[in-house]
């Protein structure tokens, strides 16, 4: 069965390696003071370098250089977990509490591959320790252990040493693939309650929250090209006599067809949204003046011409529609929006079913383009 291995992305890798180091540290410390008060020279020796190797391993963490710092930190607890068993005096509890949390530990940081030879690493030296003190290299012994005796203790401890390993190795793959599937879970029902948030239910586009954050993403983009930008508004004509005739079911029959109406009509990457009730909201990147009256002129007079169907049967709508253009950057997306919906409404004063510019709206005689 295939798994997927869990493995602390780059951050997060920085951070335990910065744990690990301070407590590393710490540790070395502890044990430095108590090898000053018993007055241990070779201890403190040892010590000493081993701080020398930790803080030099700790400048490169700081620097950035995290490879480097890994494989410091790494080799020196793989040296210090020996030091420690081989002057254990026979007993290698010491070491062997160690071992669990640094194999750990090297899990999370490295690779598959690097993991176990790191562990490899890690055996050979628990096989040399076992060797040394059955030999009564480290401590004196009457004799030389049997070599059945021998062997036998190395095959227990290479068995315990395999079976620790393996199980840190499926915790890592076949628990962490199950933990990294209920993050991706997780995860995606984050962006999925996100993406409703944004989602205008009925029409299927955005709702206002939702196209403004999309609208000033394309305003970023817009002002980077030094591109046109341009802002239609659109409000539906006589909506709520829809509602009142025909009852609100039938009303949301409308919005939804002009909904899917406005998705076919504009690209693909343009932000459309319905702003509230009747009321549609376009922003176009990197259109001129004319193509934007162009393409809210064809809108206008496509919807006339084309008759929603409905339960209620074919339904003739109109629809008003301000524009809004100019250079990314001139205005903000909030004044952007006003001038469109001021053009709006003096379409919607001056007769309804026709495109108004914002740049023709404050003038009387106005240029209605579109007008039916």
């Amino acid at each position: 069965m295939s798994t997927q291995r869990l493995r602390l992305d780059a951050q997060h890798r920085e951070l335990l390696l910065k744990q690990v180091y301070r407590l590393t540290l710490v540790l070395l410390l502890i044990g430095l003071v108590v090898a000053l008060l018993y007055f241990q020279a070779g201890i403190i020796g040892s010590i000493v370098a081993g701080l020398l190797v930790v803080g030099v391993g700790d400048l490169a963490r700081q620097r950035g250089q995290h490879r480097l710092a890994r494989s410091l930190l790494l080799n020196f607890l793989l040296i210090f977990i020996t030091a420690l068993a081989l002057m254990g005096e026979g007993s290698n509890d010491g070491a062997l509490f160690l071992v669990f949390p640094v194999t750990v530990f090297a899990g999370l940081m490295l690779s598959r591959k690097h993991y176990w030879r790191y562990s490899l690493s890690l055996f050979a030296a628990a096989v040399f320790v076992g060797y040394a003190e059955s030999r009564g290299y480290v401590v004196p012994v009457s004799g030389a252990l049997p070599a059945v005796q021998l062997w036998t203790d190395l095959f227990i401890m290479l068995v315990a040493f395999a079976a620790n390993t393996m199980l840190i190795d499926f915790a890592l793959n076949g628990v962490g693939s199950f933990l990294l599937k209920v993050r991706d879970e997780l995860e995606q029902e984050t962006l999925n309650w996100h993406k409703a948030a944004m989602t205008d239910a009925l029409t299927g586009l955005l709702n206002r929250r939702g196209f403004m954050e999309h609208a000033e993403w394309q305003l970023h983009r817009a002002r980077l090209d030094s591109a046109q930008i341009a802002v239609l508004m659109f409000d539906l004509d006589h909506f709520k006599k829809i509602n009142d005739s025909h009852g609100h079911a039938v009303g949301d029959e409308v919005l939804q067809e002009m909904g899917r109406r406005l998705r076919n009509h504009l690209r693909a990457n343009d932000a459309s949204g319905r702003m509230g009730g009747e009321e549609f909201c376009a922003l176009l990147n990197g259109v001129s003046a004319r193509d934007a009256e162009l393409i809210a002129s064809r809108f206008c007079q496509s919807l006339a011409q084309t008759p929603m169907v409905t339960t209620a049967g074919h339904l003739a709508m109109t629809v008003s529609i301000g524009v809004y253009t100019g250079r990314a950057g001139d205005l903000n997306l909030q004044a952007m929006i006003q001038r469109a919906d001021h053009a709006l409404y003096v379409a919607k004063s001056g007769g309804r079913n026709q495109v108004v510019n914002a740049e023709n709206a404050s003038s009387p005689d106005f240029r209605r383009s579109g007008s039916l």
